[in-house]
């Protein structure tokens, strides 16, 4: 079957995502894991992924774990394209899904790690990881990475290394411009603001 052929049967299900949206993501995740298929066919399944998640947004909640575990396998796959596919698609969910990531946020954290410190030998593979963490920080307000400090020190952590040690200029680049907008808030974990408080005592006159 070729490749186009597949991505039509592929849009197809896209299109009637809503009358069976588990069983379809559950055709499509399928096919991408096949790893005997061909990568553009994987890579054509993943952008119909997109497209039902985009049809059937308000069901994102429901079947999040779903999706988040599909392209998370999918960034450890043998092939580079699919795994720079995988990571560019989970960039892409979280900006258009403010709050989509962030029950999943450790493990994608984790598995940009091991793409950008385990020495992914593509650097556009790095470069789409590095671009999951630029996603999450950019849309996030400054109270929600407030709440994930643990997560949001991770992402810094991470990002200061990938600066100074990436070998790919852009992918350091950007490392570098995601710290920048980091750098304010992690100051505040590191340094919180002293809380001056006076104690008034009132005098009873008897």
């Amino acid at each position: 079957v070729s490749t186009q052929s597949t991505g039509a049967a592929a849009k197809c299900l896209a299109q009637i995502a809503w009358s069976d949206t588990k069983r379809i993501l559950t055709a499509i995740t399928g096919e991408i894991h096949k790893t005997g298929r061909r990568e553009d066919d994987r890579v054509k399944c993943m952008e119909v992924l997109m497209d039902v998640v985009k049809i059937t947004n308000e069901l994102l909640p429901v079947y999040q774990n779903q999706i988040f575990n599909c392209l998370l396998h999918s960034t450890g796959d043998d092939s580079m394209v699919v795994r720079a596919s995988a990571f560019s698609n989970i960039s892409t969910l979280l900006k258009t899904n403010k709050f989509a990531g962030n029950s999943h946020i450790q493990e994608i954290v984790r598995q940009c790690e091991n793409c950008l410190l385990g020495g992914d030998p593509a650097s556009f593979v790095r470069n789409a990881a590095v671009h999951v963490l630029a996603g999450f920080i950019e849309v996030q307000d400054r109270g929600v990475l407030y709440g994930m400090e643990r997560e949001t020190l991770m992402i810094y952590r991470l990002l200061k290394r990938v600066g100074v040690e990436d070998l790919d200029e852009g992918v350091r680049l950007k490392a570098l411009q995601t710290l920048a907008v980091l750098s304010d808030i992690v100051k505040g974990f590191m340094f919180p603001k002293q809380r001056i408080t006076r104690e008034v005592k009132i005098l009873e006159h008897f």
